[in-house]
């Protein structure tokens, strides 16, 4: 959509802000979703004794989820609202004090 996002550690909060203040509800609520499978990713990987996200069933559950989460982002960023949205981001931007 035309905005840099950083390409470190900060990245997924940054596209969780573009999304939240994209003024559509869809990307807001996918952003939150998306915010839930980075927490379970985190448990995944760090939180050795959480042995429910490991489990293959619930793995395969929540890799569904993610492409459901891709199929909306790519549908609201691409479709109708997509300047409505651009715009919103932007203004958005433009009061985030920089420095």
């Amino acid at each position: 959509m035309g905005f840099s996002i950083v390409q470190n550690a900060s990245a997924h909060e940054e596209v969780y802000q573009h999304f939240s203040n994209s003024r559509d509800d869809e990307l807001a609520k996918t952003a939150s979703k998306m915010n839930d499978l980075r927490t379970k990713r985190i448990h995944a990987d760090y939180e050795l004794n959480r042995f429910d996200v490991e489990k293959q069933k619930n793995a395969r559950m929540l890799v569904q989820q993610a492409a459901r989460l891709i199929e909306t982002i790519e549908k609201r960023c691409n479709g109708e609202k997509r300047s409505q949205i651009i715009e919103a981001i932007q203004d958005w931007r433009s009061r985030i004090p920089t420095g």
